[in-house]
Order: C-alpha cells, then sequence, then structure tokens
C-alpha cells in the first residue's frame, strides 16, 4: 500500500517535472531566436541579420534627408532595439572601446582605436557567434550612424553643374558611380545606380522622344548628391572570455548611402527646329568597402585567429575615403562623411 503511494508521488512528481521542462524549453527556444547566453551578461540579444541589416540600409538610404524622415527613423529604431540592438552612449562606447580593453596576452604590436569623441552619432551594438577553425569566436559589432542632418556622419548639398554639346543620348554617361580601390579589393557598388548609367536610360521615362540614337544639341544637368554614411568596428575574442583584456579590432569598414537629384535641360532637334525640355530624376545608391556586406564576419575570425599565433601583419582596415562620381562630360571625387572617432 505505502509502495503504491510512493508510485503515485513519483509519477505525478514526474509529470510536473516533464511539464515545467516543456514549457522551460519551449520559452528557451522561442527565447533563441532572439538572445543567447554571453559570456559577460547573461544574456545577450542575437539579432536576426538579415533583418537588422535590411533596417539599417533602409536607416541609412533615408538619413540621406535625416530631418525628413525623422519619424521613420525613430520606428526603425525601435524596430532594431526590439530585435536585440543595444543604443549605447558616448561614454559607454569609449569604456567598451578604450584602448585598455585589449588583448594584451600577445608582445606584438595590436590594432587598437582611439576613443570617440564626436558628437552627434549614435552608437549601437550587437552580438554574434561564429567558428573559425573548429574553435567558437564572439564577435561584438559597434556601428556608428547619423543621429541627425548635423552629424559628421551626413554630407548635404553637394552640387555640380555639367554642360556637353552633340551627343548620343544612348553612349553618354550621366551618372555613374567608381568606387576607390582599398587595399587592392574593390568597393561594391549598388542600388538603382546600377541601373542608370547613360543620358537616355536616366531620362527615357519623362521623354519618350529620347531614344539611344538621339543626338542632344546641347545639355545642362544641375546635380544635388547628399550622403549619409555608417561606420562598423567588429570586435572579437574567444568565446567565453570576458571583453576586458581579450577583444581586438578584427575589421573596420563602412558604407556611403547616396542620393543625387538630376535636373537637365537641353534641346533635340525635331523637324528642323531644336524645342527645349527639362526633365527631373532622383537615383539613389551606396558605395560599400569591401567585406562590408559579405565576409566581415570569417575576416574578423581570421584575424584574431592570425594574430593569436604571431601575425603582425593582419589586415582589418577597410575604410573607403571616397568615391568618383563621373558625369555629363565631367567627373567628381565624393567625400565620405566619417564619424571621425577611431
Amino acid at each position: 500500500m505505502e509502495i503504491n503511494k510512493r508510485r503515485k508521488i513519483v509519477v505525478f512528481l514526474a509529470m510536473v517535472l516533464g511539464f515545467v521542462q516543456l514549457f522551460y524549453y519551449g520559452d528557451v527556444k522561442a527565447m533563441a531566436k532572439n538572445k543567447i547566453v554571453g559570456s559577460d551578461d547573461q544574456v545577450q540579444y542575437v539579432q536576426d541579420t538579415e533583418k537588422v541589416d535590411a533596417l539599417f540600409d533602409e536607416r541609412g538610404e533615408l538619413a540621406t534627408d535625416f530631418d525628413k524622415n525623422k519619424e521613420r527613423i525613430a520606428q526603425i529604431d525601435a524596430e532594431l532595439s526590439n530585435l536585440g540592438v543595444d543604443f549605447l552612449s558616448t561614454s559607454e562606447v569609449t569604456q567598451l572601446l578604450t584602448k585598455q580593453n585589449a588583448d594584451k596576452s600577445m608582445n606584438i604590436e595590436q590594432p587598437l582605436v582611439a576613443l570617440p569623441t564626436v558628437k552627434n552619432v549614435t552608437w549601437t551594438s550587437t552580438r554574434q557567434v561564429t567558428v573559425y577553425r573548429g574553435k567558437e569566436y564572439e564577435l561584438q559589432i559597434i556601428r556608428g550612424v547619423p543621429n541627425g542632418d548635423s552629424s559628421p556622419l551626413v554630407r548635404k548639398e553637394i552640387k555640380y553643374t555639367c554642360n556637353k554639346k552633340n551627343f548620343v543620348a544612348g553612349a553618354t554617361n550621366v551618372i555613374k558611380v567608381v568606387g576607390i580601390s582599398v587595399l587592392g579589393s574593390l568597393p561594391e557598388i549598388g542600388g538603382s545606380i546600377t541601373v542608370i548609367n547613360t543620358f537616355y536610360d536616366a531620362f527615357k521615362e519623362y521623354d519618350k522622344a529620347i531614344k539611344t540614337t538621339t543626338t542632344i544639341n546641347d545639355a545642362t544637368v544641375a546635380y544635388s548628391t547628399a550622403v549619409s554614411a555608417h561606420s562598423m568596428y567588429v570586435f572579437v575574442k574567444t568565446k567565453g572570455a570576458k571583453d576586458a583584456g581579450n577583444q581586438i579590432v578584427g575589421y573596420q569598414g563602412n558604407i556611403a548611402y547616396f542620393s543625387t537629384g538630376m535636373t537637365a535641360s537641353y534641346f533635340i532637334t525635331k523637324n528642323g527646329i531644336a524645342e527645349p525640355t527639362t526633365v527631373q530624376k532622383t537615383v539613389k545608391g551606396y558605395s560599400t568597402a569591401p567585406y562590408y556586406n559579405n565576409g566581415y564576419v570569417e575576416l574578423a575570425a581570421k584575424n584574431y585567429y592570425n594574430y593569436k599565433n604571431g601575425s603582425k601583419s593582419i589586415k582589418f582596415n577597410y575604410m573607403q575615403g571616397k568615391y568618383q562620381m563621373t558625369m555629363l562630360g565631367s567627373s567628381a571625387y565624393v567625400t565620405i562623411p566619417s564619424d571621425g572617432a577611431f
């Protein structure tokens, strides 16, 4: 009788424990989509990287006219926070990235950063774990993004005016962006800028009289470009180690988002008469440092591995300083705005 009672108690406790475990593991599984147990804090947020990257991209595009888009940017920041992106004060970034917060176990020159002192920059932090050569490494990704039109990461109203006479619409550049080589690697150019090149490409939808073979007698194009930029600093350590005394810089890169408005005034001769026309178009695009969109995770881990194995020549700085914009019969180098902190 006593044995049966004990058995019932054991079965009951087992059922309760099973329900508790089911609830716990279900909760952990749901939590794992956004969180991971970290080394310094008990819980560190790991984001849906594709969603986070997409939101940062949208934010960067909108920041070319920040004040006009500030409500949507505020919504994006809230979404990023919900996905696990930490927003840091300048003092917190200073504390995280101080020169004393570095790996001192190797008696070689280390890639360290200066302290950020610049104003009008929003700093964010995310973390993720990667495996390189069979070992787990934790990456802390610090981004500097604009927090207004007055941010050093925004340049407004970069203006050019270009003229050209007697050219073929389908064979003449009206706008083309060329990345500047960095350490032997070319930046990536993308966005709608990649489908706009010739005068015909830019204005055919506005003026049906333009064909690829149309001769433009005389044209003036006024350009107005705004650029916003994001900086990225990737710090690496062995998973499970504390930040202080263990992190090194594994990658530095940036992305520039640009929006260029073009107003073209030109003449096309029809039936012996030169007809004046004025059209407008805005093109958007971006130029990214090598590895910024793809490969920085592996590169950062590789740099840490090589550093730990005594390499003094790891390459981690891929920051872009400028890009070249080819216009109607002219070209110019556009300086990419910088946070000026590192």
